[in-house]
Order: C-alpha cells, then sequence, then structure tokens
C-alpha cells in the first residue's frame, strides 16, 4: 500500500475498500495534478512550466495505476465525485484520451451523469441522442457512440435532456448496455453524479468492475467519505483508489515522513 494511500485512511478516516488499492492522486484548483510520485509540493511555488510536466505525468500515472498496470486489468470502471464540483468529468475525459493514447485496442467514455451531463463539453461536442435516447428507445447503444480524437476513443454522450432522465438510470436495460459496451469496447469508462447526493454511482458500480472516488480538498468530509465507502462496501462495488482534487496545500513533513 502506498504511502498516499496511507495517508487518506490515517487523515480522512477511510477503511481500505480493497486489500491493494491504488495510490491517492492530488490534483490542484486548475483541476489536474500537482504532486509528481511521492513527491509533496504547494501548488503555487511550482513554475507554470514545471506543473504543464507534472500535469501530464500525474494524470499519466492514474491510468497506469488504474489500468494499464493492473493485472487483471478492470475494463469497465465508474468515476465518481463525492461532492458536487469536484472535477470527476475531467478527470474521467482525460484518463479516457490517455488511455486511447496507450492501446491497441479501443475505449468508450460515457456520460451517466443524467441529471446534470457535461462530459460532452470535454469534447467540445453536442449533447446530441445517447445514453438516454438509447434507454428510452431500447435502441443498441452501440448506434449512440461517436467517434472523437484519433479513432480508438468513442463517446457516448448523456442524450436528450427528458424531465427526470436519471430515473432512466433505473430500467432494467441498463445493465444490458454496460454488457453490451464491455463486449465492443477494451475498456469503458463511465462519469457519474456526486456520490454524497445521489445513488447513481452505486448502481452503476455493480454493474463494474470497481469505481475511481474523486474528492474536493477542503470541501469532501470524512463522514462524508466513510458512508459512501460503506455504501459501497455494501453493495459489493470495489473502490479502485481515490482521487484528491484541487489540493492547494501541502502535506507536513513531520506527518508525511511517519507513514
Amino acid at each position: 500500500m502506498s504511502r498516499n494511500f496511507e495517508l487518506l485512511q490515517q487523515l480522512n478516516g477511510l477503511p481500505a475498500a480493497h486489500p491493494d488499492p491504488i495510490d491517492l492522486f492530488c490534483f490542484p484548483n486548475s483541476g489536474t495534478v500537482a504532486d509528481v510520485a511521492a513527491k509533496v509540493v504547494p501548488a503555487e511555488r511550482i513554475p507554470a512550466s514545471d506543473m504543464s510536466v507534472a500535469l501530464n505525468a500525474e494524470e499519466l500515472r492514474l491510468v497506469h495505476r488504474l489500468f494499464l498496470d493492473v493485472k487483471p486489468s478492470p475494463k469497465v470502471v465508474v468515476f465518481s465525485a463525492l461532492d458536487a464540483g469536484s472535477g470527476c468529468t475531467y478527470l474521467c475525459a482525460r484518463a479516457a484520451e490517455l488511455l486511447a493514447e496507450r492501446i491497441d485496442g479501443t475505449v468508450c467514455v460515457v456520460d451517466a451523469n443524467l441529471r446534470k451531463p457535461s462530459l460532452h463539453r470535454s469534447f467540445d461536442v453536442a449533447n446530441s441522442a445517447g445514453l438516454a435516447d438509447a434507454l428510452l428507445e431500447a435502441g443498441e447503444l452501440r448506434s449512440y457512440a461517436r467517434q472523437v480524437g484519433q479513432g480508438r476513443l468513442w463517446l457516448v454522450t448523456a442524450g436528450t435532456e427528458v424531465p427526470d432522465a436519471h430515473t432512466l438510470l433505473a430500467s432494467t436495460r441498463l445493465a444490458g448496455y454496460i454488457a453490451e459496451l464491455r463486449r465492443n469496447f477494451d475498456y469503458v469508462l463511465i462519469d457519474s453524479p456526486a456520490a454524497s447526493l445521489y445513488t447513481d454511482s452505486v448502481l452503476l458500480g455493480s454493474m463494474a468492475d470497481g469505481v475511481a472516488l474523486v474528492m474536493k480538498a477542503n470541501v469532501s468530509r470524512r463522514s462524508a467519505a466513510s458512508k459512501i465507502v460503506e455504501d459501497f462496501s455494501a453493495a459489493r462495488v470495489r473502490v479502485l483508489g481515490a482521487v484528491l482534487n484541487q489540493r492547494t496545500f501541502p502535506v507536513p513533513q513531520a506527518i508525511y515522513s511517519r507513514l
């Protein structure tokens, strides 16, 4: 177990949901990464040029630890924020892009946040027909996927916004659609609503290989995080790891050195 994840457990009281969880990845206010490996540096002290290198390095490390360096590799992963505004959608989109650049197969990223869809903005496309339409019309979800990027990456938007569209996730068709995506793509990344507000991520996680939990520094609370981890555990949903996003404070060396 890494020092970073041990720190998350000790400071926030989170139980380990899996015997070998991935690292805690720390991201600054920009919505990207401030720390590289075990080096802990306040984001405001990092020059812009060095920050760019650090961001790319840590984003890539996240992809490796979630997908490429794991045997067996999880094929379907839900990205779930603990709180709204934690940058989960950005991380889900960025992970999908980097993963697609580094494998010979295909990656599909799905916007399952039917309450407040925004994944399409990360790829600068319109939120046209997508998951909601497939659930309403009972068509093949694969037909709603569109190619983005360099050809290995596909996107399924949330789709047509209709009243109470999020209730569509309770449809019996959803499990079939996720199974369909698993058959048609090598990896599937799913963006879901905030876990502290809704139970969508628990439902989606039960159909996936695991969940990556995204927390917001100075906002996400220990009690809320512990409850969500317990909810995932009760539903037999594997928590693959955690990301601490929008971090603005350094970890005191006196604390870090003891981990």
